[in-house]
């Protein structure tokens, strides 16, 4: 066996290598936290509604952070058209 790569093709610089293991490495660890969440919920079941978050709650949370970080889009998306969990459109008045 030899050390050359079997693959041909263009070379990445190095700080796009980087980024890219970077990436992968987040992926492993989201995909990681994923699997642990779905044992989880194999070996104990699914916990009672009222200890959950509803939907809308974790929707605000997050236009609030986005809100922060860039408030021209989460304004556009605070008072446009809501999909809400159902799937049902909504106006931003109920």
């Amino acid at each position: 066996m030899t050390d050359q790569p079997t693959r041909t093709g263009q070379q990445l610089d190095p700080a796009t290598v980087a980024e890219l293991q970077a990436r992968a490495e987040r992926t492993r660890s989201d995909a990681d936290r994923y699997a642990a969440v779905l044992e989880d919920i194999a070996t104990h079941g699914l916990p009672p509604v009222e200890d959950c978050t509803p939907g809308e709650e974790l929707r605000e949370a997050e236009l609030a952070r986005l809100a922060a970080q860039r408030p021209a889009v989460s304004s556009a998306c605070r008072y446009g058209p809501r999909v809400r969990i159902l799937g049902a459109w909504d106006s931003p008045s109920s």
